[in-house]
Parts: structure tokens; sequence; C-alpha cells
């Protein structure tokens, strides 16, 4: 009799192990809504960067830039925006103004994101878009 409530016992516990792997084990996300990859924005003097983190569990740190799409180029202010919530998914939307660049520069929008509490791995995306 005591068998078959054992195996019951283990039986329930392993479902329960294996469940909250899976929860663990989401995707994490970077989305860029505007700008998108390759695209012109339509006013340089103003433009939207809006980007949704999203995490299985909770966001660690995450970071954003804006530079000239050039090696070595430095971050635009206001960037890096640089954040560490709590949540499982957070947008971020900033305005922006490149009007001081010559029509046709390409610039780099890269975000990226902590998988775990010390940074050790990291989600790391760009887009890159021009001015008009």
């Amino acid at each position: 009799m005591l068998k078959p409530i054992f195996i019951l016992v283990i039986a329930v516990i392993s479902f329960a192990m294996f469940s909250s792997c899976e929860k663990d084990s989401g995707a994490f996300v970077i989305t860029f809504i505007s700008p998108t990859s390759e695209s012109t924005v339509p006013n340089a003097a103003s433009i939207p960067i809006e980007i949704k983190f999203e995490a299985p569990n909770e966001l660690e740190a995450y970071e954003i830039t804006v530079t000239v799409d050039s090696v070595g180029a430095a971050a635009i202010a206001p960037f890096p925006l640089v954040g560490h919530d709590h949540v499982q998914t957070k947008t971020i939307t900033e305005q922006v103004s490149l009007s001081s660049y010559p029509s046709g520069t390409a610039f780099r929008l890269k975000a990226s994101l902590c998988k775990n509490h010390d940074c050790t791995e990291k989600l790391e995306n760009s887009v890159r878009f021009l001015i008009p």
C-alpha cells in the first residue's frame, strides 16, 4: 500500500519541479518598435525611440545607446540610457533630435539586456536607421 502512495508523491514532486523549470526557460526579447531596421525616419528633429524589453521572470539591467553608424562612435546624448527594473516587460520611450547631422547620416540604435543578475550573459540587438 505504501509503494503506490510513494510513487504518486514522487510523481507529483517531479511534475512540480519540471513545471517550474519551464517557466524559467522563457525567452528574453528585445523589440525595436521605432525606428525599425534600415528605415529612414520622417523627421530628424524629433525621432521617437521606442524599445520593448521582455524577460521570463524579471528584467535585470538594460542599456540603450544611439551612435553614428561607424566603428568607435561615441553615444549621442541623452544616451546611454540604463535601467534595472524588476518587472517582466518594460517599454522605453525617448525623443531625440539628430537634426545637427547631415542628411543621409546612418545611425545605430543598440539595446542590451542582462539575462542574470551578474550580467555574465547578455542579449544584444541593434538596428540601423537613416535621417532624411
